[in-house]
């Protein structure tokens, strides 16, 4: 009788050693896809927010979502929200409204202290979508802090999780699970540029030089935007992540030249493409000289993409898509913005 034969110790260190290859083959491969995968989601994210887009402007005289809410035009069912009489503080009422009603969080605390519309425009379109919050759509899967917010609004904020202010603003830390990976373009809130009515000069928002996060508030009225205005809709960014979390592991600050976020176009259309090809912008309130924007990037946060390798952990970065020159009715991509009409002149 014939015993089987077992395998040696070089066949065995052999077959471990083909196992291991083939792991280190496929375990790239398989990351790959897993990130693949992600960026898919995130692309179907911003799609659902350009069909919003355009179905409230069809619904609303073809307005751009914006805040609304103004002394004397809104009531909320909510009675500590009604009857204010600052410009200012009555979209930080809608904002908190909002949030009330699609959280059911009655007791949610009242914003009173920032503008909400940079960092939560959102909002108005998913209330539009008549969706409780927090709202899946509102987080790309590789920002993995909001998601981790959204799972326990409550909880994060009670642990201490949550951004810390100086000011210590209650409201402003617990609008944090109702925040977005994307941002709408300033000019999709505020005019193109300042204007000149009469004998007197009004400006419009920009950008702090010395902060990412951070606008200086003009004097023209906010809001009552409209898609009719968009001069090159397929050519034009509406929505873009903030920070571009797919293209590296530490990922880029949307104006870094190294992102590639996704974006979301007036026409509806998503695209994934380089911030370096995008045009550089202007600055609003000075629209006839030919510099962009410039500011810092300087991550204060914990959730924010790294400022890149040896730069002393600051960024001068450029407006490009978000501060396009001529606003609404610019170019970002696929032409030159000259198109637009502006005129450009030396400082």
């Amino acid at each position: 009788m014939k015993r089987s034969r077992g395998f040696t110790l070089i066949e065995l260190l052999v077959v471990i050693a083909i196992i291991a290859l083939l792991i280190g083959i496929l375990l790239p491969a398989l990351g790959s896809a897993r990130r693949s995968a992600r960026r898919s989601v995130c692309i179907s994210n911003l799609k659902q927010y350009g069909i919003l887009m355009i179905s409230y402007g069809s619904d609303f005289d073809d307005l751009i979502a914006a805040y609304s809410w103004a002394p004397g035009n809104y009531r909320s069912q909510y009675d500590d929200l009604n009857g204010e009489t600052n410009k200012d503080i009555a979209p930080m009422y809608q904002s908190t409204d909002i949030i009330r009603r699609r959280s059911g969080r009655d007791d949610f605390p009242r914003l009173r202290d920032r503008y909400p519309h940079r960092r939560y425009s959102h909002l108005v379109l998913l209330d539009y979508r008549d969706e409780p919050m927090p709202d899946a759509i509102a987080a790309c899967p590789e920002d993995r802090v909001l998601l981790q917010w959204q799972s326990d609004p409550v909880g994060t904020y009670d642990r201490g999780e949550y951004p810390q202010r100086p000011d210590g603003s209650e409201s402003w830390q617990r609008m944090w699970p109702y925040s977005s990976t994307y941002q709408i373009i300033p000019f999709g809130w505020a005019q193109d540029q300042k204007r000149k009515i009469g004998n007197q000069t009004f400006t419009t928002i920009q950008q702090a030089p010395g902060g990412h996060n951070l606008y200086l508030p003009g004097t023209l009225p906010l809001g009552g935007r409209k898609l009719t205005e968009v001069s090159f809709p397929s050519q034009k960014v509406a929505w873009f992540e903030f920070h571009d979390r797919h293209s590296s592991s530490q990922g880029f600050f949307h104006a870094h030249e190294e992102a590639k976020a996704s974006q979301l176009f007036f026409d509806g259309s998503v695209r994934v493409l380089a911030t370096s090809d995008s045009n550089p912008g202007f600055r609003p309130n000075q629209p006839r000289i030919n510099l962009p924007t410039e500011y810092t990037y300087n991550p204060d946060l914990s959730f924010e993409t790294p400022a890149l390798p040896n730069s002393d952990g600051v960024d001068r970065v450029i407006g490009h898509y978000k501060w396009t020159r001529g606003g609404l009715k610019g170019i970002d991509y696929g032409g030159s913005e000259i198109n637009t009409g502006q005129p450009r002149e030396d400082p």
